[in-house]
C-alpha cells in the first residue's frame, strides 16, 4: 500500500482544529502546536498544511494570533477531500512487473491485476466520498472534547 501517514495525520489536524475553534473563537493554530500535537516535525506539519491550504481546506492568518483554521465545516469535508489534498496523483496500489518471464500471458495477467486493484481503489474512494469529517465524530459528544484537559508530552496541560 502506498498512501502515507499524513492523510491520517491530516485528518487528525482538521479534526483539532474543528475542536479548538469551537472553543476558542477562531480557533487559529500555529504550526508549531500542530507539530507538537501529532508529534511531528514542524517541517512534516507545514507540508501537510501547505497541502490542505492549497486544496482550500484551510485558511492562513498571519500575525501574533494568526495560525490556521479551518475553511470549511467539517460536515462539509469528506475524507476523500482529504485523500485528494495529501495524496494527490498517488495510487493506493503501486504496480510494477518485476517478473522475469515474459510473454502476451504475463501481460494479460499483470493487466488484470492492475485492472482489479484499480477497481478496488475506486471503490474505496467512492466510500471515502460518502463519509464526511463530522460523521467520523458522531459517537462523541462534543461538550466532552471542549471541556477536556489535554497534556502535550514534556508540556504543561492546555486547555481546548
Amino acid at each position: 500500500m502506498a498512501y502515507s501517514n499524513a492523510y491520517f495525520q491530516a485528518l487528525e489536524v482538521l479534526i483539532l482544529m474543528d475542536i479548538t475553534s469551537k472553543k476558542h473563537e477562531g480557533g487559529f493554530l500555529s504550526t508549531k502546536l500542530i507539530a507538537a500535537s501529532l508529534g511531528l516535525p514542524q517541517a512534516s506539519a507545514a507540508k501537510i498544511l501547505a497541502k490542505l491550504k492549497s486544496a482550500n481546506l484551510i485558511t492562513a492568518k498571519e500575525g501574533s494570533h494568526g495560525g490556521m483554521a479551518l475553511e470549511k465545516m467539517l460536515s462539509e469535508i469528506t475524507m476523500l477531500d482529504v485523500l485528494n489534498a495529501i495524496e494527490a496523483g498517488n495510487s493506493l496500489f503501486k504496480t510494477q512487473n518485476s517478473m522475469k518471464i515474459k510473454g502476451e500471458v504475463v501481460d494479460r495477467i499483470n493487466t488484470s491485476i492492475k485492472n482489479e486493484l484499480s477497481k478496488t481503489e475506486l471503490i474505496m474512494k467512492d466510500s471515502l466520498k460518502s463519509k464526511t469529517l463530522k460523521d467520523l465524530l458522531k459517537d462523541y459528544d462534543e461538550d466532552i472534547f471542549c471541556n477536556e484537559n489535554v497534556t502535550l508530552e514534556g508540556e504543561e496541560k492546555f486547555q481546548l
